[in-house]
Order: structure tokens, then sequence, then C-alpha cells
């Protein structure tokens, strides 16, 4: 196992998305800053006051669901 570089902290949402019993992963793309290609739940920086907010933002832009 190899060991990433000391990245910056920064406040993320993440959001599980279940349908029917079911959890939905998606795999990282090559253009994001960290853990490219691994396989994660809906996440992203906060960036508004609001948590919910930002988690169903990101759910959005992540999958094209609307709240």
């Amino acid at each position: 196992m190899t060991t990433s570089p000391e990245l910056p902290r920064r406040p993320v949402v993440t959001a599980f998305l279940r349908h029917q019993g079911r959890i939905l992963l998606v795999r990282r793309s090559a253009r994001v800053g960290s853990y490219q290609g691994r396989w994660a739940a809906i996440s992203g920086y906060l960036e508004a006051k609001d948590p919910l907010i930002q988690a169903r933002r990101e759910i959005w832009e992540e999958t094209g669901l609307a709240a």
C-alpha cells in the first residue's frame, strides 16, 4: 500500500444515496485533486453555510438528481 502526501485539511460533506437497500458508490475522476480512481460516496468541499444545501448541490452536480 502506498501513502498519499499530506493534504491540507478542509471541511467536506459526504452523502450516501440509498435506493431499495442498495448504496450508490461512484469512482473518482482522474481530474480530481485526491484519491483518483478510488470508489467513494458523493462528496465535495463545504462551500455553503448549510451542509445539507451543499450535500444536495454535490448530489446534483455528480449525478444529475434533483433534491
